[in-house]
């Protein structure tokens, strides 16, 4: 006992001082890199790719058993496959607890304990799985090498790895038998032999005589099919765990190949397997996934990545192996009820109906919670929007007839017309000059530019650029705000950590949402020497009175009324509501998002919400009283609209509308203007690229 209390405590000590010295060597002049970034990064994880590593975790739980289940009959001991499954999530659970893999042996220990399997037996099933295991990976390997860039290096992995099976592969099958042959003489030869040899003696020759019975089985194949099988699925679920947290953390990380991905966790395993004594392996499975990153050329401002991205998806397997260990001990001590043989029936007849419903109630009540899981997890994922940049488009023709109806319907209409567009790539912004038509692009930075507002001068607009190359929309944590001034052609960063900002009619000061949302910030601007600065203040906090804990504060516009905030709550709160100037009063107006003012000094403002003939419409409301009514739904085929925005005048309306696409920074929509009097429209693009976000600005007010 007090042996095993050191062997734990050294292992707690040898995890820290690894974890430390990578931590260490990662941090410095790329950012440090801390134990609360790691949780950060699992905490940032895509719900929907680790739900499927579960599904991936039981598949492979599911053929590791049926192979062991083979392996047994094959030499002489028939069980069945329920208790095998729980004894195979037990063993994923207990492998990483002692070095070079001896948890293993809990394997020979359940089955042993609760099946009545012999320990020779155990011992055969167990060294012929870790042997195919090995065999499996050296596929693997193979398949992945090629297809890597920069994996030379790695030839040398490949040839100790087809060592290490030949020689376990003769050493099972050929010498444990000669061995097992010899230890059988050993015991007739000297009767005499204390106790404990005699043990060790039988123990390898049955052993020996457990592993012939299986090489003469002819079942070798589907064991090597079935271990192909396992490491399909452990390798496709560990991929997508992966990029369950480098999506939201590194575009360079997850831009990497699965070849190479796959060669790097494969290096992670072998380095955890080490005989080198760590808690649940953590230091030592890093350790092996960022060297092999390193051989295969990574930078080392990405290596940073990769150690935030080993620990934290380390730590989200564990979560998940440990917690299925865990319920399928108890499972395995409840279904076996200490017999030496679960096959056989209890006599009670009473107690057999009981137990066959309460366990049909379980894994009723199991696959329920599993499928809610699944579904929850797939809507959060669908609602964290596109993982790579939509394809860009391409020109339509314009119609002769609307060449026409554009020279009528802007006669005499001085402005211009900006949006968001990814025609030539990924989203930047464009304007067109309304009494010509011309487009010009104004931003072309290599990132995600999206959400311009132009300010009530009309000289220069605010916009919304990701802190990487892509990021959706529905991603509201990776953005700066920048201004760009029309004159001179230039734009500067105005805040970081901001989204979506609005100018207040006054023209001195934005607002913006920040720290996903859960803010929401007025800044004033401060210009000197021509250099400008803001003065930030938090003017709405999730958490704090009226806005509840949980609660999204989205899409923000401000007028000098009152109330003066328009925004869009999501979350616990979920409808458009006005605010109060000094942010204390909150009223509910209706469903739906988008709401804007129409002018500065009207209490009338605009919004999207259902129905309409597309699902969506556009409504007016008087913020004195609402709810507003439907006032444009388009019967021709654009008539899903969105992103209402006004002239400063309210006289002019610009929107974009698909022919029934909803996701916003991806489908077909196209940018129109309508005259609010007359409700007549007038297209603006003629591009199956996704433009979106627009705003207007009329020079000719009346």
């Amino acid at each position: 006992m007090k042996k095993s209390i050191i062997k734990f405590v050294v292992s707690i000590i040898v995890s820290i001082f690894l974890v430390g010295l990578l931590l260490n060597l990662v941090s410095g002049e790329h950012g440090d890199v801390s134990i609360a970034t790691i949780v950060d990064a699992a905490k940032s994880a895509i719900m929907f790719y680790i739900a499927i590593y579960l599904v991936c975790q039981l598949f492979q739980t599911f053929f590791r058993a049926a192979r062991a289940k083979i392996l047994l009959k094959s030499a002489g001991t028939e069980v069945k496959l329920t208790p095998m499954i729980f004894v195979t999530f037990v063993r994923g659970a207990f492998v990483d607890m002692l070095p070079a893999r001896i948890g293993e042996l809990s394997y020979v220990a359940l089955l042993k304990r609760g099946c009545g399997i012999a320990v020779a037996d155990g011992l055969s099933s167990l060294s012929i799985s870790v042997l195919f295991d090995f065999i499996g990976l050296l596929l693997v390997f193979a398949v992945a090498l090629p297809l890597a860039t920069n994996s030379i290096s790695l030839v040398g992995s490949v040839i100790m790895l087809i060592l290490l099976c030949v020689v376990g592969g003769v050493g099972i099958f050929y010498i444990l038998p000669y061995f097992g042959k010899l230890a059988e003489r050993v015991r007739n030869r000297f009767i005499q032999l204390p106790k404990f040899m005699i043990v060790l003696l039988n123990l390898l020759s049955d052993t020996a005589t457990s592993v012939v019975a299986v090489r003469k089985s002819g079942k070798l194949l589907p064991v090597l099919l079935l271990s192909v099988c396992v490491r399909a699925c452990k390798y496709i679920g560990l991929l997508f765990l992966f990029q369950a947290v480098v999506i939201p953390l590194s575009a360079e990380l997850a831009a990497a190949s699965s070849s190479q991905v796959v060669l790097a966790l494969i290096g992670a395993e072998g380095s955890a397997a080490l005989p080198v004594p760590s808690f649940m392996s953590f230091g030592t499975y890093e350790t092996g996934g960022i060297s092999a990153f390193k051989l295969m050329g990574f930078g080392e401002e990405t290596l940073k990545f990769v150690v935030i991205a080993m620990f934290a998806m380390h730590f989200i397997s564990q979560i998940i192996d440990y917690s299925l260990g865990a319920i399928s001990l108890i499972a395995f001590v409840w279904k076996t009820d200490g017999k030496t043989n679960p096959t056989v029936k209890a006599t009670d007849g009473k107690r057999v109906v009981w137990q066959k419903l309460l366990s049909a109630c379980v894994l009723l009540g199991t696959i329920v919670i599993a499928l809610g899981f699944l579904f929850l997890s797939y809507r959060s994922f669908v609602k964290g929007g596109r993982l790579t940049p939509p394809e860009k488009g391409s020109s339509v023709e314009i119609p002769a007839s609307e060449i026409e109806h554009r020279k009528a319907f802007v006669n005499g209409l001085q402005g211009r017309i900006v949006w968001s567009s990814n025609r030539d790539g990924l989203h930047s912004i464009y304007s067109q000059d309304i009494a010509s038509g011309e487009i010009t692009k104004l931003t072309n930075s290599g990132f995600t530019d999206t959400y311009p507002i132009i300010s009530p001068d009309g000289k220069r607009f605010v916009f919304s650029r990701s802190t990487e190359p892509w990021v959706s929309l529905r991603n509201m944590s990776k953005w700066d705000t920048y201004l760009y001034d029309f004159e001179k052609g230039e734009e500067c960063l105005l805040a970081t950590n901001a989204f979506m900002a609005v100018w207040d009619p006054s023209g001195r000061s934005v607002v913006f949402m920040r720290n996903n949302s859960s803010e929401l910030v007025q800044a004033t601007l401060i210009e000197e020497n021509g250099v400008i600065t803001t003065e930030d203040k938090v003017i709405l906090k999730s958490g704090i009175a009226p806005i509840v804990e949980g609660t999204q504060i989205t899409i923000p516009d401000i007028n000098d009324t009152e109330p003066s905030l328009l925004v869009t709550l999501r979350g616990r709160m979920n409808y458009i509501a006005s605010i109060s100037k000094d942010g204390k009063k909150l009223q509910k107006i209706d469903s739906g998002c988008q709401a804007v003012w129409r002018k500065s000094g009207s209490t009338e403002f605009a919004y999207m919400n259902h129905p309409g003939k597309q699902k969506n419409s556009i409504f007016l409301c008087d913020v004195l009283d609402p709810p507003g009514k439907i006032f444009f739904d388009s019967e021709s085929d654009y008539s899903h609209e969105y992103f209402p925005r006004f002239s400063p005048d309210g006289e002019w309306l610009v929107y974009g509308a698909s022919t029934g696409g909803h996701e916003q920074d991806s489908c077909d929509y196209e940018i129109f203007l309508m005259n609010v009097e007359t409700k007549q429209t007038l297209r603006i693009t003629y591009n199956t690229s996704n433009d979106s976000w627009p705003d207007i600005f009329v020079s000719n007010i009346k």
